[in-house]
Formats: C-alpha cells, sequence, structure tokens
C-alpha cells in the first residue's frame, strides 16, 4: 500500500502514521496474522542503491508499506483493504492511501504502472493541468467499480519564492552565485540549480522558518 500525508508533512511525522497503520492493521487481522511487513518512508538519498522504477515517492510526505499474511490467515484481502480505507483516515486527517499491485506478475501485465488504469494529463499550464486532472478524478470518483482515484504527482508542495534584484545586488558587490550560497543550506536545493558547483557542499542544513525572513542582503533580497 502507499500512504500519502497531506502536503509538506515532515518524515518523522509520516514515520508515525505508518506506525500506526501497522497498529490498525494488528487489530483488525491480529498480530499473529501479520507473517511480514516492510516499509519505506520518505525520498531515497542519493547514496542509497535502488532502482527507482520498483521504489519510488513523491516526497517525504509519502510511505510504501509492503505486508505478507499468514498463508493460514484465511482473510479477505479485498474486504481489509476497504476496512483500511475507512480507517486511516481517521489517523492522520488528510491521510490517504492506495493499495497497489504487489506481486511482480500484476505489475508487468500494467505496463509498469502501480494501477490498472493510468491518465496522463500533460500541457504548456501547470495550472490548466491541474483543473483538467482534477475534473478527470472527480469524474472517476463517481465511478462505483473504482478505488484510490488519486492524482499520483503532488501538486501542492509547499514552496518559498525569492526575487532578487540584480541592479540592487550588483550595486552592493553581491552575485547571484552568492545568493544562492547563502539559499542552498537554508532552503535544501540543488547546488547545481543555483548555479553553484556542487563540490562547493558536501553537507545540508535546515533552518527554521523565522530565520528565511531575513537574509545578509536583505536589501536586494525579498
Amino acid at each position: 500500500m502507499r500512504l500519502r500525508a497531506p502536503a509538506g508533512t515532515r518524515v518523522e511525522r509520516t514515520e508515525g502514521l505508518v506506525r500506526d497503520v501497522l497498529s490498525v492493521l494488528d487489530e483488525e487481522v491480529g498480530a499473529e496474522n501479520v507473517a511480514k511487513s516492510l516499509a519505506f518512508v520518505g525520498v531515497q538519498p542519493s547514496s542509497y542503491p535502488v532502482n527507482l522504477i520498483f521504489l519510488w515517492t513523491g516526497g517525504p510526505h509519502e510511505a510504501v508499506l509492503l505486508v505478507r499474511l499468514a498463508q493460514d490467515s484465511g482473510i479477505a484481502t479485498a474486504e481489509l483493504q476497504e476496512r483500511l480505507r475507512d480507517r486511516i483516515p481517521q489517523i492522520m486527517p488528510g491521510a490517504s492511501v492506495a493499495f497497489e499491485a504487489a506481486d511482480l506478475v500484476s505489475r508487468v501485465m500494467s505496463f509498469g504502472s502501480p494501477t490498472p488504469i493510468e491518465i496522463a494529463v500533460t500541457s504548456s499550464s501547470l495550472p490548466a493541468n491541474r483543473e483538467r486532472a482534477e475534473s478527470i478524478r472527480m469524474a472517476l470518483s463517481e465511478v462505483d467499480s473504482l478505488r484510490d482515484v488519486q492524482l499520483g504527482e503532488l501538486l501542492e508542495y509547499p514552496t518559498l519564492r525569492i526575487d532578487v534584484d540584480r541592479e540592487r545586488a550588483a550595486q552592493l558587490g553581491v552575485s547571484i552565485t552568492d545568493v544562492g550560497r547563502a539559499l542552498a543550506p537554508a532552503t535544501k536545493l540543488s547546488p547545481s540549480r543555483l548555479g553553484v558547483s556542487p563540490s562547493e557542499f558536501g553537507d545540508s542544513s535546515r533552518l527554521c522558518r523565522r530565520s528565511l525572513t531575513t537574509c545578509a542582503w536583505g536589501s536586494c533580497c525579498r
């Protein structure tokens, strides 16, 4: 199953959601009927040797949970999924769950798609894409035979917009590279996207939101 917490949820809270779901699963089927469980929470670090074709997540708000029930449990999987669909949103408001194929044969028959039905919406305008995708999602949600109708790509992830007055920055002797170097540790942006050599950054850090309201060159950034 794929668990999605609300957009912007920190990985620590997503991990807590996974633990709560495992507890709910034990209540529904009994701990003795859960043979194995394996979960991955958050995004894959660059040093983690994993093929994203087989394991992918969209951010710290997302987790993938694999559960194997005991062979003699006698539990109907479809009925269990329906009960979990009702209970998981009660654990964390705004959270959702999607049950994907766990066996290799089903994944191959879906041509690599995690779901039997997948619709792609593309255009040059992101707002138009979202409006169209939402209309399709709402229409499909009314079909009784469909389950877990969701948007696979997160469209409302928190962002921070920073405008740089290049003329004022030049008067202060500040380059875009200097601004990028100051922002990269605070926002965890890729240094290469800011015009800074990635070799200059060996680690990352995180600043509190209050720290992001000030800047060393406040007169040229906002």
